[in-house]
């Protein structure tokens, strides 16, 4: 008995291995399947399944195995019987998918579970018959059921042979309903119509439902002021459509609504009729308005200013435009001539260039537009201001004082210039600091804005230092109150200190003529400087010059006489006195002694 086991697993084995080698391994064609464990083992199956493919029981003598054969066991087969199996057609295994059928092809294949015994499967393609009926799981098909008589005619049903085969059949009992015969009533349509007729056999009723087109529907119209609907209602088919014609009066723009509908032109077509509905026609007078906007809006005189009307509204048609650079009325009446006129313009926007050359002057430039059917005119107006073109000041200088009389100083004076002809200066301001930049506390003058016509200005004695350097600048504004920019004029130093003070007096105050009159230096000097040169003159004095700081003169004849000094001190500086006049007497008598 183990002897037989062997041989039967060596045969399993070797119709395995055999599958492999010759390259029928796949699904569909091989001879070797897994799935879920198990192994379906084909014995010859490809021989007479496909032609063209060796006679793999060639070992059998090339006829059919009987159940010995081939070394197998009794109900082992290893070749199945054939019948017909030509060409290129194919038989069917029934484990696998199907390939087409032979009705008298028959085959066996073998289970082989892993751990249980090899059972054998019979069965024939067609499944009408099977070899060797008495194996196991062999089954040749005899009835059907359930019978289609147990079944109302036309209903479909699963028969189950008596091999387990399934199908579906169809009924051909005749089941009619209770009431079979009686008068009924169709469904209702869209509007509730009915049709009557007999309940059928299956229960059924014989009456169709009337068809939706049966139903009619009324569409009415509303119109409004300023146009017209055509007809006051119409009567519909269900699903049709209805078409009426909107008129608008001049000056206005007709719109519809209702039913679904949609405005075409003057053809106001409604939607699919589905019940009763209103289409009303709605009329709105055109619109029409105008916006103009300036750019520049302001700006020095010659002014270059761009006009742009922008139409809006409902109105539609070509436009005339009308500009005006300055009209200052509401009226839409157009005045000729116009400083620009556009007839006939499709687009909503037109631009016009209007240049004011007249200075400090307000303008106001306005459009006028126009459009057919009746529509009333638009306007729009805006302002243009127009300034002066700023002035400037030229040939700015600076006059110190006379330092021998007074202390530090100083008189601004600049020539008045400005680019619009015929204006004048209207006022000016002068700032003095001891910082280019003008800021903070080194501001030390700032005139604030003078009204005047002046071209000059002097500042007050006492405000500047000695021994410092001082920056300027000037604004000047025209008769229009148009101000320039600052104007810088060149720094300047004032001296290191003061100049020297020349003052003397002499002795005796009134001398005689050729009497010895002695000069006294009383000058002054300052900012720790001495004096270092004295320049007498003498009006018909002898010597009538000096250098001397206490210089001795005879007059060499009387009358008044003038005097002047000019001293000078160590750092340069130099100041001639006020002239001072000596008195100068007749000569003295000449007295002689006598003796008593």
């Amino acid at each position: 008995m183990l002897k037989k086991q062997k041989i039967i697993l060596f045969l399993v084995v070797s119709l395995i291995s055999l599958s492999f080698l010759l390259g029928y391994g796949e699904k569909t064609e091989g001879a070797y399947v897994t799935r879920e464990n198990c192994y379906w083992i084909y014995a010859c199956d490809i021989k007479w399944c496909r032609s063209g493919y060796p006679n793999l029981c060639a070992d059998c003598g090339g006829g059919d195995c009987q159940r010995s054969g081939c070394g197998g066991p009794a109900g082992f087969y290893t070749k199945v019987y054939q019948n017909s199996c030509t060409g290129s057609q194919y038989c069917v295994n029934m484990p696998l998918p199907s390939l087409g059928t032979r009705s008298t092809c028959y085959y066996i294949s073998y289970w082989y579970c892993s751990g249980s015994t090899p059972v054998a499967v019979w069965g024939s393609v067609s499944g009408s018959s099977c070899w060797d009926a008495g194996q196991p799981n062999c089954c040749s098909v005899s009835s059907w059921s359930p019978d289609p008589s147990t079944v109302c005619s036309g209903t479909p049903f699963t028969q189950t042979s008596n091999c387990g085969n399934t199908r579906t059949a169809y009924g051909s009992k005749t089941c009619c309903v209770a009431g079979y015969g009686n008068s009924c009533t169709s469904a209702a349509n869209v509007c509730g119509q009915t049709n009557t007729g007999t309940i059928q056999c299956n229960g059924s009723c014989s009456a169709a439902t009337p068809p939706n087109s049966n139903c009619l529907y009324t569409v009415s119209t509303v119109g409004g002021a300023g146009g017209t609907i055509s007809s006051a209602s119409r009567t519909v088919s269900y699903g049709n459509t209805a078409t009426f014609t909107i008129t608008s009066n001049a000056g206005y723009l007709a719109s519809a609504s209702g039913c679904g509908g949609t405005l075409a032109g003057t053809t106001y077509t409604t939607g699919a009729i589905t019940s009763a509905c209103t289409a009303t026609a709605t009329f709105t007078a055109k619109t029409l308005s105008v916006s103009l906007s300036v750019a520049p809006s302001s700006g020095n005189s010659p002014l270059t200013a761009t006009l742009t009307a922008t139409v809006a509204g409902t109105a539609q048609g070509t436009i005339n435009y009308t500009f005006y650079c300055n009209r200052d009325d509401d009226g839409t009446n157009i005045t000729l001539p116009a400083d620009g006129k556009y007839d006939g313009q499709p687009a909503t926007t037109q631009a016009h260039d209007c240049v004011y050359s007249i200075a400090g002057t307000f303008f106001s430039p306005k459009v006028i537009v126009e459009r057919d059917n009746g529509v009333p005119s638009a306007t729009d107006k805006k302002t243009v201001t127009v300034f002066s073109q700023p002035p400037t000041a030229i040939n700015l200088s600076i006059t110190p004082p006379n330092y021998c009389v007074a202390g530090p100083a100083a008189t601004f004076s600049w020539t008045f210039s400005d680019p619009d002809a015929g204006d004048t200066q209207g006022a000016y301001q002068v700032q003095v600091a001891t910082n280019p930049g003008f800021s903070g506390p080194g501001t030390v003058i700032d005139s604030g804005k003078v009204s005047s016509a002046s071209n000059s200005y002097a500042t007050i004695s006492g405000i500047l230092a000695y021994n410092d350097t001082y920056y300027w600048r000037l604004m000047v504004w025209d008769d229009n109150n148009t101000a320039s920019s600052w104007v810088a004029g060149s720094s300047f130093t004032t001296p290191k200190h003061a100049y020297p003070t020349a003052d003397f007096s002499w002795a005796p105050l009134y001398p005689s003529v050729n009497e010895t009159v002695l000069f006294v230096d009383q000058s002054t000097v300052f900012g720790g400087a001495i004096k270092s040169a004295w320049s007498w003159t003498f009006q018909d004095g002898s010597p009538a010059s000096s250098a001397q700081p206490d210089p001795i003169v005879e007059f060499l004849s009387n009358g008044t006489k003038q005097v002047v000094l000019q001293i000078t001190d160590s750092d340069g500086f130099v100041c001639s006195s006020l002239n001072k006049t000596a008195g100068v007497r007749l000569p003295l008598p000449n007295w002689k002694e006598v003796a008593p």
